[in-house]
This record gives C-alpha cells, sequence and structure tokens, in this order.
C-alpha cells in the first residue's frame, strides 16, 4: 500500500498509525544554542536496545521516513549502522544537523535521503545564537552535501536578533548554494521545556520580516519550501490559530530512551504516550486524541498538518516543491 493511501486511510477512516517519526537519537550535542535544552545529554545516545527496537516497529509498521534529530545525531556512536539498516528496510532517512561534523562523515550520510541544515542569518548572528564557527561549518555542510549528492535545505528560525538583512543573507546564501529554505519563528518556549525562550521573536518584528519572505515566495516559490498558506499561518503567532492535527495519527516523535510522544511540542513536562520497548506505534495510538493545540509553530510541522487537511495550496506547494527533497 502506497504512503498516499495509508495517509488516506488515517485521514477518512479513523487509523491511527504514524507513518513519519521523529527520532531525538541522542540529547548530546557539541554546540550551546541560547535556547535550546536539548544538548543536556542527561539521557543520551539511544541504546541498542531501543534502536533495534525502533527499526523493527518502523519496518513491520510500515513507516515512511524517519527523521534523525538531537542534540546533534551525528555524535551518536552507531548512526552509521542506524542509517544503514533504515535504508536497507525501505525506510526514508533524513536528518537534522548542525554541519560541523558533516564533512567528516559524508560516506555515511550518503544513503540518506535528506538533510536539514540550520542556518539563522549573516554569520554574526548565526554564531552570537550557535557558537563561534557554526555559521562557516553550516556552510561547508551544506557545500559537502551538495557535492555528495545528497538533498539538502537549510532552516532559519528567526531570533529576537534577526534583522531583514539576515533574511536576506540567508536567501542569498542558499541561492548560491541552490538549496532552498524554510522559515520559521524561534520557538516560544527553550525547545525540551516550558521556560520561555528569551530569543523569541517580537510579534510585530516577525510579521514585518514574514512580509518580506511572503512577498519573495510569491516571485521565486521554488526558493523557499513553506508554502503560502503555511507562512500565513506562522504570522498569527503568538495568537491563537488552530490546524487539522495529526500528531498521533501520522507523525510521532521518540525521545533517546524510546518514550513515545504525539508531538515534538510534548517534549517538556507532558507525559509520553507509552515506551517503544513495551508496544507497538499501533498500540499505542489506537484511538488517540490530541489535546486542543492551538500553538503549532514549528514550520515543517505546520505543513504536514496542512497537508493532511488537504489544503488545496499546501498540497500543491508540496508536490511542486517540497517531495523532491524528502524533508
Amino acid at each position: 500500500m502506497s504512503v498516499y493511501s495509508q495517509m488516506i486511510r488515517i485521514r477518512f477512516m479513523g487509523v491511527f498509525r504514524p507513518l513519519f517519526i521523529s527520532w531525538m537519537i541522542t540529547d548530546r550535542c557539541n554546540l550551546k544554542c541560547s535556547a535550546c535544552s536539548r544538548n543536556s545529554g542527561r539521557t543520551g545516545d539511544s541504546p541498542k536496545q531501543v534502536a533495534d527496537r525502533i527499526v523493527e516497529i518502523a519496518a513491520r509498521e510500515s513507516v515512511f521516513k524517519i527523521n534523525l534529530t538531537g542534540g546533534e545525531p551525528l555524535i551518536h556512536p552507531g548512526i552509521g549502522s542506524i542509517i544503514e539498516r533504515l535504508h536497507n528496510s525501505n525506510i526514508k532517512v533524513t536528518m537534522n544537523t548542525n554541519g560541523v561534523y558533516a564533512a567528516d562523515r559524508i560516506a555515511l550520510l550518503k544513503p540518506v535521503n535528506g538533510v536539514n541544515v540550520s542556518l539563522d542569518g549573516r554569520p554574526e548572528t548565526h554564531d552570537a545564537y550557535r557558537g563561534s564557527g557554526a555559521y562557516g561549518a553550516a556552510v561547508a555542510a551544506v557545500e559537502t552535501l551538495r557535492g555528495a549528492g545528497v538533498p539538502v535545505k537549510v532552516t532559519c528560525s528567526i531570533s529576537s536578533a534577526a534583522g531583514l538583512e539576515d533574511i536576506r543573507s540567508v536567501l542569498e546564501t542558499a541561492g548560491r548554494l541552490d538549496v532552498p529554505v524554510v522559515f520559521q519563528p524561534g520557538q516560544l518556549f527553550i525547545l525540551g521545556s516550558r521556560l520561555p525562550n528569551p530569543a523569541a521573536p517580537a510579534p510585530s518584528d516577525f510579521g514585518d520580516l514574514l512580509e518580506y519572505v511572503i512577498s519573495f515566495k510569491r516571485k521565486h516559490p521554488a526558493a523557499i519550501l513553506n508554502s503560502l498558506q503555511g507562512l500565513s499561518h506562522l504570522a498569527k503567532l503568538p495568537a491563537d490559530a488552530r490546524l487539522f492535527c495529526g500528531a498521533g495519527r501520522f507523525f510521532c516523535r521518540i525521545d533517546p530512551a524510546g518514550n513515545v510522544f504525539a508531538c515534538s511540542n510534548s517534549l517538556g513536562p507532558e507525559s509520553p504516550a507509552g515506551n517503544i520497548l513495551s508496544s507497538s506505534l499501533s498500540d499505542l495510538f489506537a484511538g488517540y486524541r490530541h489535546p486542543p493545540c492551538t500553538q503549532c509553530w514549528c514550520a515543517d510541522r505546520v505543513e504536514a498538518n496542512l497537508i493532511f487537511g488537504l489544503n488545496p495550496g499546501a498540497v500543491t506547494n508540496y508536490m511542486l516543491h517540497r517531495a523532491r527533497f524528502n524533508l
């Protein structure tokens, strides 16, 4: 059964079985980004028992794609084996990375279906947020990945420090590197917690910057992977804005210990749905109902929810621009 047939069953027939998994494979990271607590190292790397179980369940339940995140996923000592096993199980594999280790580990990344690299503005803006030298490493990673034939995009998180010069810089750099961009706001809370993010953009400033992004998208639709509908949703930050939600229905998130959450926003004080070591995804989410959510500001999650809700503009944007990047 194709992924599209399965999505139709999930969307209209009440089937709850995630086809897309975001796997936080480690909470260790080589950088100390100011708005992230997912570099704590409290849990460490997903152990072999958890990794084996995720690969087994994903293959058995016909999971379509697993996105490897962290922390920094390239730190995980078994990352090469995990990528290979998922690839051999006909599961698409994508990855989020800060890019620092990408050049040294490019051989491990060649089977990956797509890589996302963070790029948050001009060099000084990016490095102030992620650490000295991070910008240069990110650009070098994109060049290396492109040279190896790995599909790659960059994501710009618009922080309180970002200005129009940063947006233009990201678009110019991405254009030079021949890769598309996803824009999203810096999250309202520090990632992995419910503590306010001091780098979150002021709504009025973010709205002004997004107007420029929307205008650029209209002129150069392939350069920006957000749909116009997704950008319009993000422009509502921080007002309540409902979306048709696929959390627990067609996507979920797993932490390094194997705890399964309906959505990445649940990786804070909320309880998981269960643990992958003791249950399957279909059993964990059978009849699941995610609590009402009006604060979805992750750009890729917004696009997924719009597509799941059959928004015509988002579906068209996916087919024309996003699908070939597997991201």
